[in-house]
């Protein structure tokens, strides 16, 4: 009975809150009954054929009345107003039905002492209090034109009532009042069960959000404990010989690198992980991925593709976008524990309400990935935790798949909705917005191809749009240095020895404090610096900036544990070369610090450029 009036009841009346939702239900299930209420005394003509006040012309006009309560709601978003136009059309109904009935002696004066309990429905106990002196005016109206010699009434204008119509009106009185009390109580339950859902939901976010910053702080203190390790054990590997203790220590650099991709995982569940924005065609995107998992998933699971739908681009990391869909792709077929099963795949553009769009997609509107097994199901009681960092039912699961699924989603500003059914499979909808025109064109301008670092661990951000910094040739006066500022001293003693051995002169400080007094102590002979993004006192943007008020020309490498997106533009603005993310190796180290060195002694032997003429004072444009 309630789903018919979510054409009336709109977005903007629920967001008035649960109330006036509530009471706004109640108006539009309430007129169908005033309408039967109306026609019904007609029925005592029938029984006992005595003549009844409502004919056609007044019914419809009536009628009428009370179908224009719901559009009004519709139409003016204003419950109140809804309420209080039916209510009066009610009174006024009524007042010329009791004038050519029988006066202050008919039955239908009782409509006008449930008026005002209607308002209370309706609009709340100030308006039932207001519908109570509107209806005690009508009541001393009609005893006024019986009592007093008011000009032109005519009793004989009333008409008889008999048993059936009093007993009809007393009844469709009744039925009036606790049928509107019902569809009150049965609004009012769902208007408590969304609020209590938003609220679970809010709670949800809030804890995603918690784990979220958790998983992003251990990430990063892990990654720091990851640099050292797989920088010494990279060391060792090349220092030893070919022997048994090597392939130890090889195994210590692959197990490293293992678990800074578990890293990276938590840092996109996070939604902290490097990010490059892209064009992304979704049904290409899906369908290299798939047969990139071809031969990794089961021999008993059968793909089937339903990519051929047009979609509209999107704006977003294709990499990222990419682990969403082999995760979920995953998933599916292990969900078939080995036995011959399907997974569907498929790609369409929606709208908000997830129909499938038969019409050009706008920026409201959306990509869907569905991903639909035939496998075991998740019981109900899990699907509520199956999205939290860590939680697996896998033998050998370590839980941050689809925690990593989550974070990229939520920062790609898109929604996920599971269905599932125990025994007969699950069913996965990932939702991205469409970007409008601006961020679709600015998203193709970043995925233009540009020159990178060849070092696979760094970013280069000299390419990157943004304002360049200016260069100001200077004279060498002593040998040059590389300044390391990291907290982490494990770090910092590694990058320190890593690039002695490579020939560098190193200057070492343990936070931006010390590394701006080490700067300004030994200025003139630094040629680069490398500073680590998050510090006790000056964190590294804010002592870089102080660095760069005093050398606009010195080289600098932010080595950092993530990569957020406010800190990258950051980054441009203050022209940094490079971003090395940790946990790092140190031939990448020694590479990078290589490249930088030798364009920055390219800069310095460049001629200054010619001084530009300058117009005299006296001269005339």
């Amino acid at each position: 009975m309630l789903s018919w009036t979510q054409w009336f009841v709109t977005d903007e009346v629920r967001a008035l809150g649960p109330t006036a939702t509530t009471r706004a239900m109640a108006l539009v299930l309430a007129c169908p009954v005033l309408i039967v209420v109306t026609v019904a005394p007609a029925l005592a003509q029938l029984i006992d054929g005595q003549p009844t006040p409502i004919d056609p012309a007044l019914g419809l006009s009536v009628c009428t009345m009370f179908v224009l309560g719901p559009l009004i709601l519709r139409w003016t978003k204003s419950p109140t107003l809804a309420g209080a136009w039916t209510l009066f059309a009610a009174l006024v109904a009524t007042s010329f039905v009791v004038y050519m009935q029988q006066g202050l002696t008919s039955i239908l004066m009782v409509w006008f002492l449930a008026i005002p309990a209607t308002a209370s429905f309706f609009l709340g106990a100030r308006w039932s209090v207001v519908f109570s002196i509107l209806s005690a005016l009508c009541i001393s109206g009609f005893w006024a034109l019986e009592s007093l010699p008011w000009p032109g009434y005519d009793p004989s204008l009333a008409h008889p009532e008999g048993d059936p119509f009093r007993w009809i009106n007393l009844l469709a009185a009744l039925v009036t009042i606790s049928t509107l009390g019902m569809f009150w109580e049965r609004a009012a339950e769902r208007s408590q069960r969304e609020r209590d859902e938003l609220e679970a939901q809010a709670r949800h976010s809030q804890k995603l959000q918690t784990v979220g910053k958790l998983a992003g702080g251990i990430a990063h203190d892990f990654n720091n404990i990851l640099a050292a390790i797989l920088g010494h054990a990279s060391m060792l590997e090349a220092e030893l010989p070919d022997s048994p203790a090597k392939r130890r220590v090889r195994a210590i650099v692959d197990s490293s690198q293992r678990a800074a991709m578990l890293v990276e995982q938590m840092l996109a569940y996070a939604g902290r992980a490097r990010t490059h924005t892209g064009i992304i065609d979704l049904p290409q995107l899906v369908g290299e991925i798939v047969e990139l998992l071809g031969p990794a998933l089961g021999k008993n699971t059968e793909l089937i593709l339903d990519l051929d739908r047009p979609t509209p681009q999107l704006a977003g990391d294709p990499v990222q976008i990419q682990q969403v869909a082999m995760n979920l792709i995953m998933n599916a077929s292990e969900s078939l524990e080995g036995q011959r099963g399907r997974v569907w795949v498929r790609v369409a553009a929606i709208d908000h309400s997830g129909v499938e769009l038969d019409r050009p997609a706008s920026p409201e509107d959306f990509v869907m990935l569905e991903v639909r097994d035939e496998g075991c199901g998740i019981p109900p009681e899990q699907i509520a935790t199956i999205f939290d960092p860590f939680y697996t039912t896998k033998p050998n699961g370590h839980g941050l798949g689809l925690a990593a699924v989550h974070g990229i989603v939520d920062s790609h500003g898109g929604d996920i909705e599971v269905e599932s059914t125990v025994g007969r499979g699950t069913r996965v909808r990932v939702s991205l917005r469409c970007p409008d025109p601006e961020t679709l064109a600015s998203a193709e301008q970043d995925d233009a191809p540009r020159p990178r670092v060849r070092v696979p661990t760094t970013t280069n951000l000299a390419q990157l749009p943004g304002p360049k910094r200016s260069v100001t040739p200077r004279t060498r006066r002593g040998p040059g240095h590389v300044l390391i500022v990291d907290d982490e001293q494990m770090v910092r003693e590694l990058a320190g020895e890593v690039l002695e051995g490579a020939g560098h002169r190193v200057l070492l400080a343990s936070d931006g404090d010390d590394g701006l007094a080490v700067f300004e102590a030994h200025e003139p002979n630094i040629d680069l610096v490398i500073l680590d993004r998050t510090m006790p006192g000056l964190d590294g943007l804010e002592l870089l900036a102080e660095m760069r008020r005093r050398r606009p020309d010195i080289p600098a490498i932010i080595s950092s544990g993530y990569a957020e997106d406010d800190g990258s533009r950051r980054l441009q603005a203050l022209g940094i070369d490079a971003v090395l993310q940790k946990p790092w190796a140190p031939r990448d180290l020694v590479q990078l610090v290589s490249e930088l060195a030798v364009s920055a002694q390219a800069a310095q032997s460049e001629p200054p450029p010619p001084p530009t003429p300058r117009a005299s004072a006296n001269s005339q444009s």
